[in-house]
Parts: C-alpha cells; sequence; structure tokens
C-alpha cells in the first residue's frame, strides 16, 4: 500500500495535523518541551518535520529521524539535525536525555512495537509517548477504518486502524509501559491525546 496524500508534502501534513488537532496541537508540544526541559538531548524517531524542534527551549539539542526521505530532506531546510532512519534499527538511535515517539507508536505496527520500545528504553534516559486513542463506535464500521487506513498510511504501509488502541487500551497500556519501560511514569489528556513521560 503506498503512503496516503497526507505524506505527499510536509505542508499537506502540517495542515492535516492543524485541521485534527486545532488549537490543542501547540498544547502538547508545549507540554511535552516542558517534560523535557533545558540543556538537554532530545532524540526523536518518525520525526515527519521537526514540529517537536520549534517548541523545545533553545538550550535543548534536537535530533531527529525518519524513513520518509522527503521529510528528512524538509527538515534539513529548515537547518534541523535530521537524518533517515528506521525505529526498528539499532544503528539509527543515538543517546539522548529524552526520547519523543509523537503519533508514532500506531505507525510502527503492534508487532513491532515493542523492539521499538525496547530500543528506546536502551538510548534514553527519558522516554515521552504521544498517541491518540482510536474511537470504540467508528473502529467497528468498515467504511471508516478503511478511508482512516488510507489517510494515515506512511511510507511503512502499517497503519491498521482496526489494531489501533482504543483509550481504555491504550492507558491501560501506558500504565504498564506497554509491559516494556519500567521508569517512573506521568500521563496527560491534552485534546485527544493521551500523552505518557516516563523517566
Amino acid at each position: 500500500m503506498g503512503k496516503s496524500i497526507l505524506y505527499w508534502h510536509p505542508w499537506i501534513y502540517k495542515i492535516g495535523l492543524i485541521l485534527y488537532h486545532g488549537i490543542y496541537l501547540a498544547k502538547r508540544y508545549e507540554y511535552m518541551a516542558k517534560e523535557i526541559g533545558k540543556n538537554k538531548t532530545v532524540l526523536e524517531p518518525g520525526c515527519g518535520p521537526g514540529l517537536l524542534a520549534n517548541f523545545l527551549h533553545k538550550s535543548c539539542k534536537y535530533i531527529g529521524f525518519d524513513i520518509d526521505p522527503m521529510f528528512v530532506k524538509y527538515a534539513k531546510k529548515k537547518e534541523l539535525h535530521v537524518y533517515e532512519g528506521n525505529a526498528l534499527k539499532a544503528k539509527s538511535y543515538k543517546k539522548a536525555d529524552t526520547i519523543v515517539l509523537c503519533d508514532f507508536v500506531h505507525h510502527i505496527g503492534r508487532q513491532d512495537e515493542k523492539q521499538m520500545l525496547n530500543l528506546c528504553n536502551k538510548y534514553g534516559k527519558k522516554i515521552i509517548i504521544c498517541e491518540q486513542p482510536a474511537p470504540l463506535l467508528l473502529k467497528r464500521i468498515p467504511l471508516y477504518v478503511w478511508m482512516f487506513n488510507k489517510i494515515d498510511q506512511d511510507k511503512a504501509g502499517k497503519v491498521n486502524l482496526a489494531l489501533q488502541r482504543t483509550e481504555t487500551d491504550l492507558l491501560k497500556d501506558m500504565k504498564k509501559g506497554f509491559g516494556i519501560i519500567k521508569k517512573k511514569k506521568k500521563i496527560k489528556k491534552i485534546g485527544r491525546d493521551i500523552i505518557a513521560t516516563y523517566g
């Protein structure tokens, strides 16, 4: 399955985020930036156009990687330290004070997420995960599932709304650190997002 129109260009992706999240888009990034703090090295797998970097304190060092070369090229033009990488490959990671997974866990797929989270655990002192749960009612409508999968399909092609967590499941797994992360946790809901901070 090819990537959807949402991933054809970073500007289309950013407009999609604004339409979906509204005022909460900035609020979630501001919250994550506050959780990160000052003078920190931040690594963002699946960084897309690197939006998080705009909200970090100027003393922080931002590093991102993405599987899509177009997003990497766009971020580099913005003078961000971004490179091509795969969240399932150890060679893509660097040691960081905080690793941020924003709108990304559902793109990895349930079968591979433990592998990615183990890598995040190994390379990051703190881990922040920001995800939107799947609406339980809409998950039961085949046409909606098909449309969502078409709209949110990235280059890796693993998005499947039918396997995405509902709010109850996401909260339950976040509280357990997805069975991988054993660090102290804090969970907050902002708009449609649930954000878990570990460490």
